[in-house]
């Protein structure tokens, strides 16, 4: 491990010679392609320590933080825009070069040191692999073309993504949202990743200090999942809805209740899951997910559908009155159905709510009423003879 410490710290030092390398060489495409490479082993080299540490059950020692080498790509970034034709220094700062440049390291400094701490969360641009990978992407896609346009702009965007998170997380902003960047960093080295993690499993399974047990071990990479659930129709949120997480694998589950947005986080290790979703007033629904990154997913409940038979009578004789005209109105949307030979419209399918019903019937007097379907599925009404009733106001 020590060495490994070491080597990292080498690796660093030589990244920054490459960026002093980038600004002062004519020869610059061969220092851009050995920069590029150092980058990616980086990335590699912190994810190798990263999982030995988890393997061993080690303590982040205070220099540990110097691993992942962004306080010195930031430094080199700022050196070379500070020279040659850019001079973005004096752009940008009204105050002395020296001030501007030891204020950006002391702020690298502290948010390398935060980041690192929270690595252990998931993946993400949190985790300083994943941003070594991305930043190494960038400068290799821009590499025949506008390469040091590429590679500084990805350097400007994570250093800004990664001061608004800590922004964002130290004043408790909420509103912002940096989950489709962490994804897509994510996605971009995985399956190095899964390498390295079968060749750390290798190295503990040599590992003469640890006895050999029979038991399966589970994933070793936690990721996050965000479920937000909401009303099918409105697709407004569902607060309170209960969200389960169950293992297929070893069975746990884990239960949370969705906040006012409707909104339940889980962390948990990569597999398949069973996902059940359940409110009150709506229909309890079940799916199954793998989960293998960082990753979220909308689910919409429906309310359960009811039937309602609208029953129409002769109020003087009462007789059914077939063919009547009986129209259910909801939401401003209307429905008709005909009476049959029982004088019974029925309706199917229906979301249980109030609704107003409209009867008529030639002949007869036109009714009105209401139903609340959440407590009763049949109304009746009886109507009154148009002459029957202009004879008695006689």
């Amino acid at each position: 491990m020590k060495f490994l410490i070491l080597l990292s710290y080498a690796l660093a030092l030589v990244v920054l010679g490459f960026f002093y390398l980038l600004a002062s060489s004519p020869y610059s495409m061969i220092f851009a392609l050995a920069l590029i490479s150092a980058i990616f082993i980086n990335g590699l080299l912190d994810e190798v320590m990263g999982e030995l540490t988890k393997l061993r059950k080690l303590k982040s020692d205070w220099y540990s933080v110097l691993r992942n080498a962004d306080m010195l790509i930031v430094f080199g970034a700022i050196y070379y825009l500070g020279s040659g034709p850019y001079d973005f220094l004096k752009v940008y700062s009204t105050v002395k070069q020296n001030l501007f440049l030891g204020g950006a390291i002391v702020l690298g400094i502290i948010l390398v040191n935060y980041t690192h701490r929270r690595a252990s969360r998931g993946t993400g641009l949190d985790t300083s692999s994943e941003r070594m990978f991305l930043l190494g992407i960038f400068a290799a896609a821009g590499y025949y073309n506008y390469f040091k346009a590429a590679l500084f702009s990805a350097l400007a965007a994570l250093c800004a993504l990664l001061y608004l998170s800590v922004l964002r997380d130290v004043w408790k902003i909420r509103g912002i949202s940096f989950a489709p960047l962490r994804h897509a960093a994510g996605a971009t080295y995985s399956y190095l990743a899964q390498t390295l993690r079968s060749i750390c499993s290798a190295a503990r399974k040599r590992s003469p200090a640890r006895p050999k047990l029979k038991v399966k071990q589970p994933s070793l990479s936690v990721h996050n999942f965000t479920a937000v659930v909401t009303e099918a129709k409105t697709e407004a949120p569902l607060p309170n809805a209960t969200v389960t997480l169950a293992s297929k694998e070893t069975g746990k589950k884990e239960v949370r209740y969705a906040d006012a947005s409707g909104r339940g986080d889980f962390s948990v290790p990569e597999g398949q899951y069973k996902i059940v979703i359940e409110a009150k007033g709506f229909k309890k629904e079940e799916y199954e997910r793998f989960i293998s990154i960082d990753s979220g997913e909308v689910f919409k409940l429906s309310r359960p559908s009811v039937d309602l038979s609208v029953v129409v009578n002769d109020a003087q004789v009462a007789t059914p009155i077939s063919g009547a005209s009986v129209t259910l109105k909801i939401r401003e949307k209307e429905q008709v159905r005909r009476t049959d030979n029982l004088g019974v419209a029925y309706f199917d399918n229906i979301e249980p709510q109030l609704c107003e019903v409209f009867v008529e019937a030639g002949g007869y007097e036109r009714e009105t009423g209401s139903v609340n379907l959440e407590k009763e599925n049949i109304i009746s009404f009886n109507l009154s003879n148009k002459n029957k009733v202009k004879n008695q106001e006689v």
